[in-house]
């Protein structure tokens, strides 16, 4: 089964749902928000090397990045010309992402798929390299806005976070083995850093004794790391307090 074969292979990030292209001799594989870094891996690592080992064509995306894929791919498809809700749907199926991919497509494979008319394909095919230049500056402004979104919740004070949200930070933990995690008594990130026998934490449903090493050592990591960002944001609020106040006595000064 080589959709299990490339989950094993990405292990132990945890995949949703994978898409197959068998034409192609590639996989969309969809991971929970959570576990995208995992899965790809740094510098794209991990991803690299489960498809060197697979030889399958990978490509990750998480589950919000996928929604959100498909919401733009409804407003370019559904854009143009002769184009309803149902051939969205039937254009989506069949692989077209965007206005891009009809334009560049070729005619005759367009004429044979359902709910085209073949006489209107060239209107189409010229409304959709009008709309590839409004594509790019909606995907460039979406990729800006998640990077920043992304930078905000990295930066966010741990002492704001909840429990379930600082070891969800943690490498390898996504909801289900939270879920477990705090079923098992495990309802902190100390908890799984502090705990001694790994054969107890591997006993957790869906752990097992490899990924509880791995979790250990990925939750004292995460502490080191935590602790530098609290000192970290804690001086910058240090410092942005000592300006407000000096603002305010210049102000009040005769």
């Amino acid at each position: 089964d080589p959709a299990r074969f490339v989950c094993s292979a990405l292990a132990p990030a945890e995949v949703s749902r994978v898409i197959i292209d068998e034409a192609n001799h590639a996989m969309e594989l969809i991971v929970p928000d959570d576990q995208l870094s995992l899965a790809i891996g740094r510098r794209g690592q991990n991803v690299r090397l489960a498809a060197q080992l697979t030889g399958w064509k990978l490509d990750i995306n998480s589950e919000s990045r996928v929604r959100e894929l498909r919401e733009f791919a409804n407003r370019s498809l559904g854009s143009l010309p002769g184009v309803n809700e149902m051939l969205v749907e039937t254009l989506y199926a069949h692989g077209f992402r965007q206005a891009r991919d009809i334009a560049e497509a070729n005619a005759e494979l367009l004429a044979q798929l359902p709910g085209i008319d073949p006489a209107r394909i060239p209107s189409m095919q010229e409304a959709a390299r009008t709309r590839m230049v409004e594509d790019q500056a909606e995907l460039s402004r979406m990729d800006y806005e998640r990077e920043q979104a992304r930078i905000a919740e990295a930066r966010r004070h741990p002492d704001e976070l909840s429990q379930p949200e600082r070891m969800a930070r943690v490498r390898g933990v996504g909801e289900k083995t939270i879920e477990q995690l705090i079923l098992a008594g495990y309802r902190s990130v100390e908890d799984i850093a502090n705990e001694k026998d790994l054969a107890k934490l591997g006993d957790v449903p869906g752990v097992g004794i490899k990924k509880a090493r791995q979790l250990k050592s990925a939750a004292e990591n995460y502490l080191v790391e935590e602790a530098k960002l609290r000192a970290e944001l804690n001086a910058e609020r240090g410092a942005m307090t000592v300006a407000l106040e000096g603002g305010a006595e210049a102000t009040k000064a005769p």
